[in-house]
């Protein structure tokens, strides 16, 4: 019975660990942008990376793509458990972009798409590292570079 009862509590102690980690992802890391962002990057463009394979899917032709959100459960834990698409924000230097997410030309297909074109409240922010995540898949315009 002891034995069961330490189960228990360290069972507690993990969930109550997670619960504090996805609050306080959501909460202090991740959130909409505010009007000061808004206007820095709504003359933005993002990035989102794929594999040829995956952008052959993705092109819809006529300069529209179709990009379906991540659904495993880490990629959803930065939306509150919503399916995403991730893009990288075009600060100026895609090169230290690349370089920064270990990406070769070789091995990834960039798609570039105008923040402008984007749902605003579908945007959500991660400011550590620079990223956007765009809750639900993402059908309009964007360029394919292979």
């Amino acid at each position: 019975m002891e034995f069961i009862n330490l189960i228990i509590a360290f069972l507690v102690c993990i969930l109550i660990g997670f619960i504090i980690f996805i609050l306080t992802i959501n909460i202090f890391i991740v959130r909409k942008p505010n009007d000061k962002e808004w206007k820095k990057i709504i003359g933005l463009k993002v990035h989102h990376f794929t594999t040829l394979e995956n952008a052959r899917k993705i092109n819809m032709g006529d300069g529209y793509i179709h990009l379906k959100a991540s659904k495993t459960l880490i990629s959803k834990c930065y939306n509150w458990f919503r399916p995403s698409v991730y893009f990288f924000i075009d600060d100026g230097n895609t090169t230290k972009l690349m370089k920064y997410l270990n990406i070769k030309n070789s091995e990834h297909i960039k798609i570039i798409v105008e923040v402008s074109d984007l749902d605003k409240k579908n945007i959500r922010l991660r400011r550590y590292d620079n990223v956007l995540i765009y809750t639900g898949d993402y059908r309009g315009k964007g360029k394919i570079y292979l």
